[in-house]
């Protein structure tokens, strides 16, 4: 069984955590599926046009479907259901290898987070706003989202918290700024 995608442009930060996970974990990618051959290859990951990808994709290889173009999955997606392929989401991918992963053999992308850690969250309660771990709404939004984040395996939301100023810091900022120039006497740091 070979392993390709439907469409995919690997500069597309969303992707970063799961191009790390098939590097760290040495995932060969066979080919990326567009309508037309556009390039040669994509980082070493070579491009096909539906000629090539015809001949060459059979239906029991595995399509990871990648492409959040709308007009480019329109044109992607009759081409697989003619070839009788389903073509698998990357968080359905993602379960499936986590899942398998008993022996906690996979390398995440996420420093300190195992497979083991990720099946025993599935089986967790999800985050309620009003338990006592959380000291504060901003707190219990962060937690919320992450564990949504790893029990769902969506891991392209991981984009979310690489901001440098979140809106709330750059609020507080401000604030902080106008109090220290005098001009909100009422407010306390």
């Amino acid at each position: 069984m070979k392993t390709f995608t439907s469409g995919w442009a690997f500069q597309k930060p969303d992707q970063n955590y799961f191009k790390k996970f098939i590097r760290l974990n040495n995932i060969a990618i066979d080919g990326i599926v567009y309508p037309k051959k556009i390039l040669a290859d994509i980082e070493g990951i070579p491009v096909l046009g539906f000629d090539d990808a015809h001949d060459i994709i059979q239906p029991d290889d595995l399509v990871l479907d990648v492409s959040t173009n709308p007009d480019l999955r329109k044109e992607l997606e009759p081409f697989f259901a003619a070839k009788d392929i389903d073509c698998v989401s990357v968080p359905d991918y993602l379960d499936r290898l986590l899942s398998a992963d008993q022996h906690d053999a996979l390398l995440l992308p996420v420093a300190g987070i195992k497979a083991s850690d990720i099946r025993k969250l599935k089986s967790a309660p999800i985050p309620d706003r009003f338990d006592a771990h959380f000291l504060d709404a901003e707190s219990y939004e962060v937690a919320s989202k992450l564990d949504g984040i790893f029990r769902h395996s969506q891991w392209q939301r991981l984009v979310e918290f690489d901001r440098d100023d979140p809106t709330g810091n750059v609020l507080f900022n401000v604030l902080l700024d106008l109090h220290a120039r005098g001009l909100l006497k009422h407010l306390s740091a």
